[in-house]
């Protein structure tokens, strides 16, 4: 949740 791969849209989803 630091660097998500995406935008600060979905972190949760990013991280994931």
């Amino acid at each position: 949740m630091h660097h998500p791969n995406i935008s600060y849209s979905s972190t949760a989803g990013s991280k994931s």
